[in-house]
């Protein structure tokens, strides 16, 4: 049972707080995109001069940089946000299932060995795309170092005798 409750924090920990930062994500980036949109300066027909015409150039400049910066962290929420819950929600099934006799271990274990997959795909498709371009491979290689850190706990703490005890 220790084991079981190991894993179970193990996961739940950072895919909590991953899911915690990926709704803010999803709620700042909707509100800069809103705001975004109110920097727009309004047409109203007259004519513009020169000095005018410079402001209404930095304020639209302004108003892309920010709805850019609002999209980057809308689709960042987007994304980690049902990534953590799924985590979430194979890690609690997983313990839900677990009891200590060998039909419920298996099951516990072919669940875990769906949640290692979901954990350990990610970061490995971002490093080779991080590869192929040539761009954040730090950030992926980090990544990659934490999952693989939980992913080698985890597995000894399922697919050893220490699920037994």
């Amino acid at each position: 049972m220790k084991a079981a409750k190991n894993n179970l924090l193990l996961f739940l920990i950072p895919a909590g707080i991953c899911f915690v930062l990926g709704v803010v994500m999803l709620i700042s980036g909707n509100v800069i995109l809103e705001s975004a949109k109110s920097m727009i300066p309004q047409n109203t027909g007259e004519e513009v001069g020169d000095v005018e015409g410079y402001a209404v150039l930095i304020d639209l400049f302004g108003a892309g940089f920010a709805g850019l910066t609002g999209l980057i962290f809308y689709m960042g929420g987007v994304i980690l946000t049902p990534y953590s819950g799924l985590v979430i929600a194979i890690t609690v099934i997983a313990r839900l299932i677990y009891k200590k006799t060998s039909g419920r271990i298996l099951a516990y274990r072919i669940i875990m060995g769906i949640d290692f997959a979901v954990l350990i795909l990610p970061p490995v498709f971002l490093l080779v795309i991080s590869l192929m371009e040539g761009t954040a491979v730090s950030f992926a290689l980090f990544y990659l170092a934490g999952a693989a850190a939980m992913l080698v706990a985890g597995c000894r703490w399922t697919y050893t005798d220490r699920i037994l005890k």
